[in-house]
């Protein structure tokens, strides 16, 4: 598992990691300071989507995926107020 947030306290995206193809999952825990969290996706390293519903977070949880080999995928929190957030991918 790969750590993409380490004690977010503000909104924003998470270093972006490159993806080796196959099932994962994403688990996030913490406080969401009535945030959102989603696993985004992107072919180029600048366009991003969101990966799908599981993978989308209010309160601590756990989602999977699937997707193909050579993507970037990254977290994405949003309309948080004093977060503090872990997140992992893998």
């Amino acid at each position: 598992m790969h750590k993409f947030f380490d004690g977010q306290t503000a909104d924003g995206d998470s270093d972006a990691h490159g993806w080796y193809g196959g099932y994962g999952v994403v688990v996030v825990t913490g406080d969401f300071g009535g945030g959102t969290v989603k696993l985004q996706v992107s072919a180029d390293g600048t366009n991003w989507a969101d990966v799908n519903l599981e993978t989308q977070f209010t309160a601590n949880g756990c989602g999977t995926f699937k997707l193909p080999a050579n993507l970037w995928l990254r977290l994405d929190l949003s309309g948080s107020t004093n977060p503090d957030l872990d997140g992992w991918v893998g």
